[in-house]
């Protein structure tokens, strides 16, 4: 039993306040001590085991549920704001604990090793020893090995801007970026409440160091005159470009703001960083923009394109870095089908053979950090994700994993690919070709010359057509910059919400 007698003393009585905390598996006198003490304030209210074996209905003086698939039943009965595993749990059980989780908005968090416990200063917050649960436990990945001494040379003591920066991929690089020891760090970001939320983590973390200016600016990339004022005000010397709308259904509904937002706010934030002697800049796109069947995937191919180009010309070093499906971002498949799970069913897939690439939020954001600082301008990187996952075998996996049968306890409905979706995404273009970089996780593209004169041109065209124009006018325009794109005809009407599932 974890830490069972490593200390030893008397338990005065139950905590009265805090936030409910669920303990899975048994836990010692000592842990409950710790927690209950804490300045993060939890509060033991219970414990859930998988087995009965040798186990009475209290310990503790706490009560005891048996079987994982009480969690649902205990989070209810006991009112639980926190989750914290304290032993090992199968991989079927710890993947229905973590999307239960997400599923019902709670924190989900692990005791690290006896060893790590033993070595934590007596004054340390024990509540910062927990680790919050990561999907990549789930997937069993190799940890990415990253050549840090190249990422500190060019990051240390450098300012830096992240777009995006409330973002699944965007908060992670902030969090990522901290510890290379930037000189100062601006946080741009649309969403008023996703800036807060990751602003706030940041000055509280543990590895926040006061030398790290940070700033964080409610904003759009599309706004000229604040990226004027940003620029004028600081000097920034790394860009890193995430903002983005993402969601290919909606974003067919919204074809005019997606080539406005991802593609001309680029522009105009590319041609800042120009005039702001920038250093780098990386802007992050998508396997949906190759042979794009999506005005987003169009929208990010052209933007591809442009800065390839643009490098070309300028002393600043631009380049992107592409890659598929992040797992655990905002709207994944996986919190998705865990509610749906939980409900009973059906599980929504949009077509039996459709396949997507997935890695984790924090292997895609440790790679493109690796990427942007070898690059020399002009590169489009591509990442490495593995073999294509089929979105059905992803469900009927998930059904197993919590103890049911697909097809017969919960079924899976076949719901037909939406507007701009695709059956397989690409990595590469045809004509692009790749080759190695010095790290085996990372590629390179060929790329394709075209001329700026002409692509700015075209540019200006599909900017001036925006509100302006109906759909099959900018696909005509969107296809003169890049013949590939084969958009996809069939719309939903725009009151046809039900039918956008935000999942990537």
């Amino acid at each position: 039993m974890l830490l069972r007698g490593l200390v030893k003393f008397k338990l005065s009585g139950r905590k009265a306040t805090g936030k409910a905390t669920l303990l899975v598996g048994l836990a010692d006198k000592y842990l409950i001590h710790e927690l209950e003490k804490n300045t993060e304030n939890f509060r033991p209210v219970a414990f859930l085991e998988e087995s009965s074996k040798n186990i009475k209905s209290f310990w503790q003086s706490l009560p005891v549920l048996i079987g994982i698939d009480k969690l649902n039943h205990a989070i209810d009965k006991y009112n639980i704001k926190e989750i914290i595993i304290t032993k090992k749990l199968n991989k079927a059980d710890l993947l229905f604990v973590y999307s239960t989780s997400e599923t019902r908005g709670i924190n989900c968090r692990l005791v690290p090793s006896l060893s790590s416990l033993l070595k934590l200063p007596q004054k340390k917050n024990f509540g910062l020893a927990l680790r919050e649960m990561k999907l990549e436990e789930l997937l069993e990945r190799k940890a990415v090995q990253l050549k840090t001494d190249d990422i500190k040379n060019v990051i240390a003591n450098k300012s830096i801007l992240v777009t995006g920066a409330g973002g699944s991929i965007g908060s992670e690089l902030c969090r990522q970026l901290i510890p290379y020891g930037p000189a100062s760090l601006m946080l741009l970001e649309l969403s008023e409440n996703a800036l807060y939320k990751i602003d706030y983590e940041l000055r509280n973390n543990v590895l926040f160091e006061s030398k790290v200016s940070l700033a964080s600016l409610v904003g759009n990339i599309c706004d000229e005159f604040l990226l004027e004022k940003i620029f004028h005000e600081n000097d920034i010397q790394i860009i890193l470009h995430c903002a983005a709308y993402k969601h290919v259904p909606l974003m067919e509904l919204n074809y005019d703001q997606v080539i406005y937002n991802n593609l001309i706010g680029t522009v105009r934030l590319a041609q800042a960083a120009c005039r702001g002697g920038v250093e780098r800049f990386v802007m992050l796109s998508t396997d949906k923009a190759v042979n794009p069947a999506s005005v987003m995937g169009a929208s990010k191919r052209i933007a591809e394109i442009y800065l390839q180009n643009l490098a070309r010309s300028s002393d600043t070093s631009f380049m992107t870095v592409r890659f598929g499906n992040v797992l655990g971002s905002q709207g994944s498949v996986i919190p998705l089908f865990a509610k749906q799970i939980d409900m009973g069913g059906p599980v929504t897939v949009t077509h039996p053979e459709i396949t997507r690439y997935f890695m984790t939020i924090s292997e895609a954001v440790g790679l493109v950090i690796q990427a942007g600082v070898m690059g020399k301008g002009g590169e489009i990187f591509i990442l490495e994700m593995g073999e294509a996952i089929k979105i059905r075998e992803l469900a009927e996996n998930m059904i197993r994993y919590t103890g049911l049968r697909p097809y017969q306890d919960i079924m899976i409905q076949y719901t037909g690919l939406r507007p701009g979706e695709k059956l397989f995404e690409e990595l590469i273009l045809d004509e692009e070709g790749k080759k190695a970089s010095s790290h085996e996780k990372i590629y390179i593209s060929t790329g394709i010359n075209l001329s700026l004169d002409l692509l700015n041109k075209q540019i200006e065209k599909l900017e001036k057509m925006i509100g302006k124009c109906d759909r099959n006018s900018l696909d005509l325009a969107i296809s003169e910059i890049i013949p590939e794109y084969r958009p996809s005809h069939r719309f939903y009407s725009k009151t046809d919400h039900n039918d956008l599932v935000l999942s990537e």
